[in-house]
Order: structure tokens, then sequence, then C-alpha cells
């Protein structure tokens, strides 16, 4: 069930995403009518929170919120690696998060958004693989996507480049990246609100340069990148940084933190795991996806 929210929050649904509590009662309503009858669509999860973060990510418009979760779907089931056991027992996905890799900050930003921290340093470019890199960025997002105050905000990612070798520059398909970066537009159900990439090198701007000719325009001046971290505080109170970075919590403490809310959240992600969708039907319907799933099997 989606949780009670504060006036806060209620407030910022009504104003950024149209939502009050008569347009979402219709909405989950005519939502968990439509799954009832697509026939290519199993097991699906129709819990208010589920179906939520795709309406609340399309501001309540059906249409676009029905596409975006046969989007999700197909993806899940095109790249198993990247969404697969999206859990603490997976020994990769604990081994890399127990690194410090990434985890998320304790406190939300001013306006509420939920801040991921990835360390580059810390990724070992002699063990970890990208698809280990984006499995566990999808499981952190998918976790804390069942917080509806996330859904409803979104996220902010601050990329800490200090001490960034070529090897992890290196290990990044480019096909790759354009599929993943086809994900974060048309697939995974969240608000990408700004991207933050500090102490970046010379020698990675080409592929930061890669990575935004395949966004929108809008995601593109959501991303701001510097060779120092000197104006990280034009985005972020330093206050809920990592103690390590001028803030108040320690970074241990914050994975720990992140940790506990992972394990209860674990149920939650097995069921989108158990949801199956036709692929053959996606490629064969009349919608104007279908030629891109064609072209994501070819790449």
């Amino acid at each position: 069930m989606s949780t009670e929210l504060s006036e806060k929050f209620k407030v910022k649904a009504l104003n950024e995403l149209r939502e009050d509590d008569l347009r979402k009662k219709q909405a989950l309503e005519q939502f968990r009518e439509w799954i009832s009858k697509q026939g290519h669509i199993k097991n699906c999860r129709t819990d208010d929170n589920f179906l939520l973060r795709f309406l609340r990510v399309k501001k309540y418009t059906n249409a676009s919120a029905f596409k975006m979760l046969e989007n999700f779907l197909a993806r899940l089931q095109l790249y198993p690696n990247w969404f697969k056991n999206l859990y603490f027992n997976d020994e990769r996905i604990m081994e890399l998060y127990e690194c410090g890799f990434i985890f998320p900050l304790k406190e939300r930003d001013e306006n509420g958004c939920r801040v991921i921290m990835i360390q580059a340093s810390k990724l070992d470019t002699n063990k970890f693989t990208m698809a280990d890199v984006l499995k566990i960025i999808n499981f952190v997002i998918f976790t804390l996507l069942e917080e509806d105050e996330t859904q409803i905000s979104g996220f902010v990612y601050i990329f800490d480049n200090a001490e960034i070798s070529f090897d992890f520059i290196s290990m990044f398909s480019l096909i790759d990246l354009k599929n993943y970066m086809s994900c974060i537009e048309n697939a995974i159900p969240c608000r990408q609100k700004c991207g933050i990439w500090i102490n970046l090198p010379n020698f990675a701007v080409k592929l930061l340069d890669f990575i935004k000719s395949l966004v929108n325009k809008k995601l593109r001046d959501r991303g701001y990148f510097y060779h120092d971290a000197e104006k990280l505080n034009n985005h972020v109170d330093l206050k809920i940084l990592p103690k390590e970075l001028g803030g108040q919590v320690p970074i241990s403490e914050m994975m720990a933190d992140f940790k506990e809310i992972a394990l209860k959240m674990e149920s939650k992600l097995r069921t989108i795991e158990e949801i199956k969708i036709d692929l053959d039907y996606m490629k064969n319907c009349e919608s104007g996806d279908a030629e891109s799933f064609r072209k994501l099997e070819i790449d």
C-alpha cells in the first residue's frame, strides 16, 4: 500500500504532478482495469505504490504511464544482467556495495529528492564489469522507488570522479550506454532531477559528451560538470554530504542505513521479477516503440 504523505509532499505532488486524492483514485482504478485486459502482461503488481511510480513520472497522463510500464517490463527481460537479482544476497551486488561505490545520503535535499553518491575510485575494474555497475545503480534506484516521497521528488546524483582511472572509462561499452540511457528516458519510472559530476579529469570529458548526446535536452540541461568539488554547494546543502566530504554523518552510517532499508524492501523487489511481458507481442504490435525493441535486440 502507498504510505500516508506529509503535507509537504502532498503539496509538491499537487503542484508538480497534478496529484490529488480524486485523480489518484480514478487513475489507479483505470490502470488496474487496463492491466487486467492486457494478455501480454502476466503477474503484474497492482498495489498503489507500484502503479503510482508510472503515473507520477508521467504526471497522470494515463496512456503514457501505461506505455512506460510496458517499456519497463520489456527492458527487464531484454537486459537481465542489469535488472535481475537486485538483492544483497547477490554476491556481486554485496561486494560492490560494501566497497563504497554507491550509497544514498541519509537526508533528502531541500526539494525532497533522494541524493545518490557514486565514488568511481572505489570500483575495482579488474573485478567488476559495466553490467555490475548498472545493476547496483538499478538496485539502489528500485529500492528507493518503494518510497512514495522519492517517486514524487525524484533523484539527484553526485558522481565523484576523484582518482578515477582510464580503466574505469574504458570499461563502458558505447552500445550498452546507448541502450541504458534509453532505459533511463523511456522505461525506468523515476524523476531524474539533477546529475552533478565533480573532480572530473579531462580524459573523461569525451565519454560524458557521448552520454549527453544520447538524452533529451531536458536531461542534458540537468547535468553539471566540474573539474573540482568547489561548486557542489551550488546544488546540494553541504550539511547532508558524508562527513568525509564536509557533512555530518559518516559514510559507514549512511551505508548501514540504506542496507537496512534494502533488506526491508527485498520482498517487494522480488515481486517485480515475477512480472512477465510477451516480447514477441511488443515487437509486433502497432506501437511506435516496436521498432525500438527490434533495434535493441540487434544491438
